[in-house]
């Protein structure tokens, strides 16, 4: 891509991404949902900046953590089976 669409595109960005981070952040302390639309915030910024691209990317590892300690909640152990 050209420069100039390159700058016009994270412009772009940045003008959807941040009002969109920025509202989350207000809906955390106000109703609403607060962190999905922070989650949705740094996904749009994360199209362009790296900064953001590497925190979804921690929240995506951490949310795969929690994903699989509650699968493993799930399934009965051989402690846990009834008898029978």
């Amino acid at each position: 891509m050209p420069k100039p669409v390159k700058v016009a595109r994270k412009i772009g960005v940045a003008i959807i991404g941040f009002p969109i981070l920025l509202a989350g952040i207000a809906m955390l302390v106000l109703p609403g949902p607060g962190l999905l639309v922070v989650l949705l915030g740094l996904l749009i910024i994360s199209w362009e900046f790296e900064w953001a691209k590497n925190y979804v990317e921690k929240v995506r590892t951490q949310l795969n953590k929690v994903s699989d300690i509650t699968k493993k909640r799930g399934k009965p152990t051989d402690d846990t089976k009834p008898p029978k």
